[in-house]
């Protein structure tokens, strides 16, 4: 036998003539097409790839610390809220673990609040500081036949229904609160004008009676020149139209006139003026005699030209 048989070194393999060649790729083998005839299977469907969802840094509780926060009195909810407020640290294990740095009347202040909100001093808390419109939460509850509304408004339905005192609660229900509104300044309109119809009167002095005339008292014109002291022409003697006792009351303008009330009433040219009511008559056109208060004669108006 021959001892070399078996030396590796002087083993020599049947195709050792041949090329060697590189291994081939996986990948970049092309498939055959397909036989006439032959079905393939269907394709699998290209799965995208899901996106990661981002890791908070801030806890997250009643209080969302990752979205903008108020730092606020805790025994004054009209106090304004705290300047400034920033996250300075989360202490993980801790009951108050997120340190908060605030700043009051030009102090720089730190406090510990857990995710409700609460603060380690009690002194302060935190609120969320939501964009406006916000949605808030209300609880109401029935005592007897009667339903009554929890004051407190609670951000999320979750904190209405762990945090609310109500005995029988009936129903938790958002509501979408619009942010403040602007006061718009206000915006003075000039004075109108006096139009030439209607007219509006205006007695003298300052006061603006603003009784609205028809356009039948407008064109009616008095002969105020011709007039005596009495409505009568100057010169003529004076008439009485019921020869009896004067009345003590007559109806003019809506209502009863007696003597000493006060009217006005314009006359001709003159814009409404004060007057005193002196004498009465029966009489369907002029009925009142006027005195006016500016120590003008006095003279006895048309009807229809006396108001209150």
């Amino acid at each position: 036998m021959d001892p070399t048989a078996n030396d590796p070194f002087r083993y020599i393999p049947e195709d050792a003539t041949s090329v060697p060649t590189e291994p081939v790729c996986a990948v970049c083998v092309v498939p055959p097409p397909p036989l006439d005839g032959e079905v393939l299977p269907p394709e699998a469907p290209v799965v995208e790839a899901q996106p990661v969802p981002a890791v908070l840094q801030y806890p997250v509780g009643i209080i969302d610390f990752n979205k903008p926060i108020l730092v606020v009195d805790n025994g004054d909810d009209d106090a304004e809220p705290y300047d400034s407020p920033s996250i300075v640290t989360v202490l993980k294990g801790n009951a108050y673990p997120v340190v908060v740095s605030f700043w009051h009347d030009g102090e720089q202040r730190i406090d510990q609040f857990d995710t409700d909100g609460d603060s380690f001093s009690g002194d302060v808390k935190i609120e969320q500081d939501q964009p406006w419109p916000r949605t808030v939460y209300v609880v109401i509850a029935r005592d007897g036949r009667h339903l009554v509304l929890d004051e407190t408004l609670y951000s999320s339905e979750e904190q209405a229904h762990d945090d609310n005192e109500m005995e029988d609660v009936i129903g938790i229900f958002p509501i979408v609160v619009q942010g403040p509104q602007a006061d718009e300044p206000a915006v003075e309109e000039p004075a109108a004008e006096p139009e030439s119809d209607p007219v509006f009167a205006t007695v003298s002095g300052s006061q603006d009676v603003g009784v609205e005339l028809t356009d039948d008292e407008v064109t009616e014109e008095e002969p105020e020149e011709e007039e005596g002291l009495f409505g009568q022409p100057a010169g003529a003697p004076a008439k009485l139209d019921n020869p009896g006792e004067p009345p003590t009351e007559v109806f003019v303008a809506g209502r009863m006139r007696r003597v000493g009330d006060t009217v006005y009433a314009r006359r001709g040219g003159w814009n409404y003026r004060e007057c005193r009511v002196t004498k009465l008559r029966h009489d369907a056109a002029k009925a009142l005699c006027l005195q006016p208060t500016d120590n003008t004669p006095a003279y006895w108006a048309w009807n229809s030209h006396v108001r209150t």
